[in-house]
């Protein structure tokens, strides 16, 4: 019988969700670099997430001398919805890493403030994927991050012809953050 109980409460401890249910409000912070079109561009992050499922983020891209862009400024929206569908339905697989890369998929679309160098900011659409790699077996803590995407300048979604990297181009980031989760009042 005891043994029977132990067993039972040994799968009452496992935490499939790894930490991310443990606060309602998640804050991301990360550097990197951004490649783009002609030169990299240093880069800050930083995200505000909903139980790990929806939030919006802020990013700032600082060029050097031949970057096109020179700086971006990018707000939006981001949607992770793999975390609580599988979770809900029982889907994890165990492994707190792959748990947690896999939820990290994130559907990003927002509004961009690219400036070419010498000119002031432009509007710009911007929509983007992204993923993170945990360091650790918990949502909280160090991860590598890799986001991709596309951004359009508001001259390249009228239609108009030419233009350069700052009226359209792709874009590749690569960041080392942390996460902290915050309890609010579902988490409490």
């Amino acid at each position: 019988m005891t043994g029977a109980l132990a067993l039972l409460f040994a799968f009452a401890e496992v935490d499939s969700a790894h930490g991310r249910i443990e606060g309602d409000l998640g804050v991301a912070v990360a550097a990197g670099i951004t490649a783009g079109p002609r030169a990299p561009r240093a880069t800050g992050d930083l995200r505000l997430r909903y139980l790990s499922t929806a939030g919006v983020f802020g990013t700032y891209e600082e060029g050097f001398a031949s970057s096109e862009p020179r700086r971006a400024i990018a707000t939006g929206v981001e949607l992770r919805p793999l975390f609580l569908a599988r979770w809900v339905t029982g889907h994890e697989l165990g492994s707190p890493r792959a748990d947690l890369f896999i939820d990290s998929l994130a559907l990003e679309l927002g509004a961009a403030f690219v400036q070419p160098d010498g000119a002031r900011f432009r509007p710009a659409l911007q929509a983007g994927l992204g993923l993170e790699l945990p360091f650790f077996d918990r949502a909280e803590g160090l991860f590598a991050g890799l986001h991709v995407g596309a951004r359009w300048s508001d001259a390249a979604l009228a239609g108009n012809a030419g233009g350069g990297p700052s009226d359209r181009a792709l874009f590749a980031s690569l960041t080392l953050g942390w996460q902290e989760l915050f309890a609010g009042p579902i988490a409490r």
